[in-house]
């Protein structure tokens, strides 16, 4: 915030930027004229916030410092269920009528009831439902339960009771029982001490950059990185900004591939200039136009060329209209602030008064009135926009150090991205896809390489364990300690004696097995094709049990101390007897290998996305054909523009419309990430069997822009669904199938005709025969008769490709 124009803040590195030379005003945080208290937003990285508590606890008392408490109120569904309760109605009754209230934020029960006719019609035939309406209608909205507001904190200089009453929070820290307006109206200051995530994305990938480094190598420091690196500014010139701070969105990344910053201060200008006032007014084109030679840089008066020459003439920031003032009408800055505040609030009386002082001020200098009205005009103007560019240079900093990671240290900075938003699934895929874009590779989480968090490994990026769903911390920790101790696990049994598995749980396994984290342990050697890995993680998952029981045993056995002498002779007259055998007494259940379908299915159940591959891949043809857009490209299409999409339906809610008919809100995802299909009420019926259908498929409709500024989202409004089988069926007219003659076993044949045969369709079946001479090696083409004819399915390809291996099936 204005802070940042304080150069005792900075030279004590509160604040990291000198504002000397971004010509920051301190004014602008304190001055005399200034009644209200002056204001720090102070970010830190999110994992350390504590840490800063303890410290100022610690500094300025015990009972000196505290929370400010949080009050959540009865909403609507939290009101049913409630009141359901205490008169004893049964959960799934309650739960039932709070999923009829209708999915609208800030909805009211009244509302509710006025909107949704089943239940008037459960009030009608239950005179319990009508009672607990009756009550929940009265106490909607009463205060239900405290929390903690996640930023603020108060500190004063005696005991905080003697000014407001308090209580304690679930840690027994000290808690204001007032919330923060009525903390500040006692006369309690508020600082808000913020976790913010890029600080923690920024340590995170400078701790992965040290821990490259040799011994005796210089240690990277962030903030002695140069400012004025071109290779930096080329990239946010191309929009290629995914996971640098402020500028990931489509409408900064277009904003900027006109702007082609080449300065630090050019960011500066560009964070104040992207918000829904500038981009309104068309000042953001004069600023490109002045900064680009296409329009003269002019200014409003020759003394305003100092104040407005980094800006191209324009008037960007707060601080301008508080130095105009001072420069054109002899303002002190104090003076000048109270201003800029008139002009920023638009008060009518205010900025009658300030006028004639400007203008008089003027005056004394030898400036006509004519045009020092003018110029209080501009000033109005752009103070309804200008932004506060000690706010925006402090944001620009890390702006600029985010994009300095990503050119000078991608592996590095995208890890550290993915570790910080590893709860967030949609980010993790499309920080995935943005690192392939890179030419870096993402590996599977392995029990034996990945740590918590995401970990470069040969400038690749290693998955992290805390990446997978169900998998907890502690169990992490266990898994990781026993690993430091002993060494590598070298099987699922292994791994099952030498963890706690009172921590490492059947739930934690199987999400593991799920995610390929036991990969390169497993029990199929050379587990390196989709087929191969669908075996190997089949029988590992069925193992589990008898994994879990002989480890418990294990462990049962080293606590009690059976490990005797004699036990150690009898085990080692086993071993001998069983030297021949591999991982003797390692039992893997014969059972089928997991179809693709499944093994994407538990990854995804396990991370949250699909890793090995993606129910795409088999439609790239179709996807390239009929797709017109796909979830990255969507966000920068126009509202209504229409597209074709293609991907798979994650996951489904129905609800209905005012007036009564059903429609669904779609979570559709690609290999980029995913968007919301809204499908109203005849689009749904008329797709509804494709959109439950379960297969890939493809959506046509109009964009719909929501929100904006920096909070634009980009949805699509369902026209018409088809499945990517249909479509191929369309196109496909051969089946060709790619074989080695050499290879080939009589028996392989016969399984292959009976195989084709359980698949009966329109396209013709090919076999492309690899010969191989002592002269050359050749291809034969062997066209199968109108019994073999086959249809395209994902199905049949699979099955052949199980017979044969991966990679095979052309379709023509």
């Amino acid at each position: 915030g204005s802070g940042a124009g304080s150069l005792v803040a900075w030279s004590l590195t509160i604040t990291d930027l000198d504002p000397i030379r971004l010509g920051l005003l301190f004014e602008r945080f304190l001055n005399p004229e200034r009644v209200s208290m002056p204001d720090f937003d102070i970010d830190f990285c999110m994992n350390r916030r504590n840490e800063v508590i303890d410290y100022v606890t610690q500094k300025y008392g015990e009972f000196n410092v505290g929370q400010i408490i949080t009050y959540g109120q009865l909403k609507a569904r939290a009101c049913i269920k409630d009141v359901g309760r205490a008169l004893g109605l049964a959960y799934g009754d309650t739960d039932k009528l709070a999923k009829m209230v209708p999915d609208e934020l800030g909805i009211t029960l009244q509302d509710a009831i006025d909107k949704e006719p089943r239940l008037n019609a459960a009030m009608a035939e239950d005179e319990r439902v009508q009672t607990l309406f009756d009550i929940a209608l009265k106490l909607e909205n009463l205060n239900r339960q405290a929390g903690m507001h996640a930023a603020g904190i108060v500190i004063s200089e005696r005991p905080i009771w003697e000014y407001v009453p308090i209580c304690r929070g679930a840690n027994d820290e000290l808690v204001t029982q007032f919330a923060k307006n009525e903390v500040e109206e006692a006369g309690l200051v508020k600082f808000d001490f913020l976790g913010l995530k890029t600080l923690t994305v920024i340590d995170t990938a400078v701790r992965l950059i040290n821990q490259q480094k040799k011994p005796g190598d210089e240690k990277f420091d962030i903030d002695a990185v140069p400012m004025t690196d071109g290779a930096v500014f080329e990239m946010i010139s191309k929009g290629n900004t995914t996971g640098v701070f402020q500028l990931e969105s489509s409408g900064f990344q277009s904003l900027l591939q006109k702007l082609k910053p080449d300065t630090f201060e050019d960011i500066v200008a560009a964070v104040a200039l992207y918000r829904p006032g500038p981009l309104g007014t068309g000042m953001v084109d004069d600023f490109i136009d002045r900064k680009h030679g296409r329009q003269a840089v002019s200014y409003p008066h020759p003394w305003l060329e100092e104040v407005l020459k980094e800006t191209y003439g324009t008037i960007v920031y707060q601080e301008q209209v508080m130095k105009i003032a001072q420069v054109m009408a002899g303002y002190s800055l104090g003076g000048a602030d109270i201003l800029r505040r008139a002009m920023g609030k638009k008060k009518a009386s205010v900025m009658d008064e300030q006028r004639v002082i400007f203008v008089e001020g003027a005056s004394k200098k030898g400036v006509d009135d004519e045009k020092s009205n003018e110029i209080f005009d501009l000033m109005a103007y752009f103070a309804g926009y200008g932004f506060n560019k000690s706010h925006s240079a402090a944001y620009a900093l890390i702006t600029y150090q985010t994009g300095y990671l990503k050119v000078h240290y991608p592996v590095e900075f995208m890890a550290a991205l993915m570790t910080c938003d590893r709860e967030n699934t949609d980010k993790v895929v499309r920080f995935i896809q943005e690192a392939k874009g890179m030419g870096i590779q993402v590996l599977p989480p392995d029990i034996n390489e990945s740590d918590l968090d995401f970990t470069v490994v040969d400038a690749k990026i290693r998955f992290g364990l805390g990446a997978i769903k169900g998998v907890g911390e502690s169990a992490i920790e266990s898994i990781i300690n026993a690993r430091g101790g002993e060494g590598d696990y070298e099987s699922l049994y292994n791994f099952s004696e030498r963890v706690d598995l009172k921590r490492v749980n059947k739930r934690v396994l199987e999400a593991m097995i799920k995610s390929g984290a036991f990969d390169t342990v497993g029990p199929v050697v050379d587990a390196d094709t989709i087929h191969t890995l669908a075996d190997s993680r089949a029988q590992m998952f069925g193992a589990i049990e008898s994994a879990m029981a002989r480890g418990q045993k294990a462990q049962q056995d080293r606590n009690t101390g059976q490990s005797s002498l004699f036990g150690m002779f009898m085990e080692a007259a086993v071993e001998a007897a069983e030297e021949e055998e591999t991982n003797p007494g390692e039992y893997y259940p014969d059972v089928p290998p997991w179809t693709d379908k499944e093994l994407l299915a538990n990854e995804r159940a396990s991370l949250g996305f699909y890793l090995t591959g993606h129910p795409l891949d088999r439609y790239k043809e179709e996807v390239s054909r009929y797709a017109t857009h796909n979830t990255m490209t969507i966000t920068r299409c126009a509202n209504h523009e229409e597209v074709a999409i293609a991907g798979v339906v994650s996951s489904l809610r129905e609800k209905l419309s005012k007036s009564g008919s059903r429609m669904g809100f779609v979570e559709f995802e690609d290999t980029h990430g995913s968007i919301e299909v809204l499908c109203f009420s005849s689009s749904y019926m008329d797709s509804e069997e494709v959109i439950k259908s379960d297969v890939p498929i493809l959506l046509k409709g109009n964009v719909k822009v929501e929100g904006e500024g920096g909070n634009v989202s980009h949805k699509l409004r369902l026209k018409e669904a088809t499945r990517l089988t249909d479509a191929r069926r369309a196109r496909v007219r051969r089946v060709q199938i790619q074989l080695d003659a050499e290879r080939l076993r009589e028996r392989q044949m016969r399984d292959l005709a009976a195989l084709l045969q359980r698949y009966p369709g329109g396209c013709v079946t090919e076999l492309s025969m690899r010969v191989q001479t002592a002269e050359a090696t050749g291809k034969s083409i062997l066209r199968l008769g109108d019994a073999y004819r086959v249809d395209p399915s994902d199905e049949m390809m699979m099955a052949v490709e199980q017979l044969f291996g991966d990679r095979i099936v052309k379709l023509m």
